[in-house]
């Protein structure tokens, strides 16, 4: 049977699970390290064990030595690190050629003596087999870690300077057996500790699919989907450039590689965002030490505005189709709508502007009434959804800090029931206000609900324009708050989209009173809205298949 030691598999995913030495719990401050891999197969859950392995390692030798995981000690460069273990290699040549001179062996029989332990120690240096090289290696790196005040938690660097160390220690001996035999003509024996040169990082041998993904997410913490998708760009990159080191990536690769998707005929922005994901995992290998430089910066493709975002808003025509179709006109309620979600989720994205993912997601306590002040200083009270990040299973997400907002309820949706519905489901104590909404991937609620709606709005409604899709609400959003002569900047701060100019970043925004009288003023012309939901359970018969 496989090995699946510190390995946990949680749903689909594997986790790693590893308990702290009891001595060390208060050090490092925690009784288990706990992290998802990221993965459904046995085989790479394994391969990254052993990675998480060697960033325990690392952590407890510190904790060992009294230092807390993160206190203050700073990053460093395979470079920086290689001028660390040349200096210390000079240092040591130094102390033992002083020690020759001022007690040079007795006798024959002595000198015989010194040889054959340098020998013997220089024979351990070189074979990776032996033991006792990993104790002679680690003596020198963690003194040099603590000697320069320096945090190892990237593994690929900790290996590359384990080996650097190995050379300059296999360096020392060799300077040492010469200079006991009277054949030390040789200023160094490896080049790399050239006394007339300044000496040069090894060419980083960590792979860019696999340890430059996992040291990026690990240090970043970007969602699944964004770790998946930059390490599937990895794999393409080097499907195109060939098998190498990410030290052995210059920009000619990369430049190579965009020239090759465009002759392959992909799409200027799909182009772009391939590139970006390459450029961030190039840039964090040079920010930590694998490359001297990031070999992909300001690689990229001019995007044409028309290209770039291809979306239409549903025209007036549209959102009659919608409105009048199974699910709004004769009240059908599809499973794989989820039940009443099928009704709200497209009226909320016209009446909010709210992403799709945002509105799948909300709970019950995400809609509340709220007292504000108007402009003659008088008390008003409206309802609002509060779109938020919040941590936990049970807790939401948003596409970046602009997207926290409070929406204004328009006046339409109340109308049509909505504040009724969030009732009923706060009274049944759901937790989400769509609860049948099953997760799809990376556990995003509105995935599964999306493929459905594409389906439905293609057959039964019959829009077929492939520029229109459920994002498709938020466009008309914009054009009913041009229509409604909204200030640029309500609208954006209503739709949760960042300034144009750094001046918008000063104050706290619209007051919500100014909020709420723009939302009054979102109207879709021509249109004719659906009667109101029914307050039913959504496991009445009313559902349809």
């Amino acid at each position: 049977m496989a090995d699946m030691h510190r390995l946990l598999k949680r749903g689909d995913t594997y986790h790693y699970h590893r308990r702290v030495p009891l001595h060390l719990v208060d050090i490092v401050g925690k009784r288990f390290i706990r992290l998802a891999l990221g993965t459904d197969s046995a085989k790479e859950a394994r391969r990254r064990r052993t990675l998480e392995d060697a960033r325990a390692d690392v952590m407890f030798r510190e904790a060992e030595k009294g230092i807390k995981p993160g206190s203050g000690r700073v990053g460093v460069s395979l470079e920086t690190l290689t001028s660390y273990v040349w200096e210390n290699v000079e240092e040591m040549d130094r102390k033992a050629s002083a020690r020759l001179a001022m007690s040079p062996p007795a006798d024959k029989e002595t000198l015989a003596y010194l040889v054959q332990d340098a020998e013997i120690e220089l024979g351990i240096l070189t074979d990776p087999g032996d033991p006792r090289q990993d104790e002679f290696v680690s003596r020198v790196t963690d003194r040099i870690v603590h000697a320069h005040g320096v945090s190892l938690t990237d593994t690929a660097l900790v290996a590359q300077f384990a080996e650097t160390v190995r050379r300059g220690l296999a360096e020392v001996t060799r300077r040492r057996i010469a200079r006991l035999t009277n054949s030390n003509e040789k200023a160094f024996h490896d080049v790399m500790f050239d006394p007339n040169a300044q000496p040069v990082s090894p060419v980083s041998v960590a792979s860019l699919d696999a340890d430059i993904v996992n040291g990026w997410a690990a240090e970043r913490r970007p969602s699944q989907k964004a770790v998946d998708s930059c390490r599937s760009e990895a794999r393409k990159f080097l499907a195109r450039a060939g098998p190498r080191s990410v030290g052995a990536i210059t920009r000619t690769d990369v430049l190579n590689y965009k020239a090759g998707l465009i002759t392959d005929g992909q799409s200027p922005a799909n182009i772009k965002t391939r590139l970006s994901r390459l450029n961030t995992l190039l840039g964090w290998a040079a920010e930590n030490g694998h490359l001297s430089s990031n070999p992909a910066k300001g690689i990229t493709i001019k995007v044409s505005k028309k290209s770039k975002d291809r979306r239409q808003p549903f025209s007036p025509d549209d959102l009659n189709a919608i409105f009048s179709g199974p699910v709004h006109a004769a009240g059908k309620r599809p499973v794989p709508g989820g039940g009443d979600a099928a009704y709200w989720l497209p009226l909320l994205a016209l009446f909010t502007s709210a992403r799709l993912e945002e509105l799948a997601q909300l709970r019950p306590q995400d809609v509340f009434q709220h007292t504000y002040a108007c402009n003659g200083g008088q008390s008003r009270q409206s309802w609002f959804i509060n779109m938020v990040e919040v941590d936990g299973e049970t807790g939401t997400t948003i596409k970046n800090i602009v997207s926290e907002r409070l929406v204004p309820v328009h006046l339409t949706l109340e109308k049509l029931g909505f504040i009724k519905f969030i009732k009923v489901q706060k009274d049944a104590g759901h937790v989400r206000i769509f609860h049948l909404l099953k997760p799809g991937a990376y556990g995003r609620l509105g995935n599964k609900w999306g493929e459905w709606w594409s389906k439905y709005m293609r057959g039964p409604i019959g829009i077929t324009d492939r520029r229109k899709v459920f994002h498709s609400f938020r466009h008309t959003f914009k054009d009913m708050a041009r229509h409604g002569n909204l200030p640029e900047g309500v609208a954006r701060q209503i739709m949760g989209h960042s300034g144009e100019d750094v001046a918008d970043d000063y104050g706290n925004g619209y007051s919500l009173f100014q909020l709420v009288e723009a939302m009054a003023r979102i109207e879709p012309m021509g249109v004719n809205l659906p009667p109101p939901s029914p307050l039913h359970s959504d496991l009445s018969p009313v559902m349809q298949p």
